[in-house]
């Protein structure tokens, strides 16, 4: 169930909407002015809230204060207010606003707005803010929804070694450039070699993970070695040299950015996402025992007792 907060009395949403909201999983909260509704924000979270511009000035004060209070949690605004006023509906959307509705709306089409908005929302916040990529959240969904689907498929975990002795020494700038890419290539090799059905999301840090099709998999192994071997150094090129060492002090020698890859299959059996994602991760970590950019797969199902 998703609730809603609904701010001043609009003429936007027809007496019928309360009934069609709550046959489409919509449960409504309503404040009559600003100041009732911030005291509500400040009790509870909302999914989304629709804010009505009554007083378009008070109503873009609410605005503003909603979007600049870090104790009230990011949700989705949706103005409700005159359709033919442009300079209005400008400023709403300079002031935060996710979207506009002018004149009276069906409940059906509001509730759909209303979903969609939310929808997008909870996308966007999950979305590394780095590499754009999606986060730990989306991984496990998507891994969830493939082995509903029964049709086998490849978790891949990656990380880079000795990343963090690059981000200490040459700086956040050139370890975020090393990151982003790594992303690109993740995301062009999975577009190449699986297209529309690749996934790739980013848990954070220097780790990556993908899904792919079993068939493809290893072209897709060795594809994202041989390019982020052979593009790496661009992105190190104009960086002053300098001896690294890594987390045991030891030298690092060039190139001192490497990539490795753990896959393994949902082949057989049908794992907790989470724990498919960690035995991706623990052959990563065999993976990283090679001083080159390496990849290693476990094509047994050996989660099986």
């Amino acid at each position: 169930m998703k609730h809603v907060l609904i701010v001043g009395q609009s003429e936007n949403i027809s007496p019928s909407s309360n009934r069609v909201f709550l046959e489409s999983g919509i449960q409504v909260s309503r404040a009559m002015d600003g100041a009732d509704a911030l005291r509500l924000l400040y009790e509870r979270s909302f999914d989304a809230m629709l804010l009505h511009l009554g007083s378009p000035e008070d109503g873009l004060k609410t605005l503003r204060m909603i979007r600049r209070d870090l104790r009230i949690d990011p949700m989705p605004i949706i103005i409700l207010g005159p359709s033919t006023d442009g300079h209005l509906i400008q400023r709403a959307l300079s002031e935060g606003a996710d979207g506009f509705v002018g004149g009276v709306c069906p409940p059906e089409e509001m509730s759909q707005r209303i979903r969609g908005r939310i929808r997008r929302n909870r996308m966007l916040a999950d979305l590394n803010p780095l590499t754009k990529l999606p986060g730990n959240v989306a991984i496990l969904r998507e891994i969830q929804k493939r082995l509903r689907g029964g049709h086998p498929f490849v978790v891949a975990a990656s990380d880079l070694k000795h990343f963090k002795a690059v981000n200490d020494s040459f700086g956040i700038p050139c370890g975020d450039a090393v990151i982003c890419q790594t992303a690109s290539v993740l995301s062009n090799c999975l577009q190449d070699y699986d297209g529309p059905s690749g996934f790739v999301g980013h848990i954070g840090g220097d780790d990556f993970v993908f899904l792919a099709d079993p068939g493809r998999a290893e072209k897709i192994a060795e594809a994202i070695i041989s390019s982020f071997t052979q593009t790496i150094g661009n992105v190190l090129l104009g960086v002053p040299r300098r001896i690294l060492r890594g987390r045991a002090g030891e030298l690092i020698s060039s190139p001192f950015v490497t990539i490795h890859l753990g896959l393994v299959t949902n082949r057989n059996k049908e794992p907790d996402p989470q724990d498919l994602l960690t035995h991706a991760c623990e052959w990563r970590s065999k993976a990283k025992k090679s001083k080159s950019s390496h990849w290693v797969a476990d094509w047994t199902s050996s989660l099986v007792p």
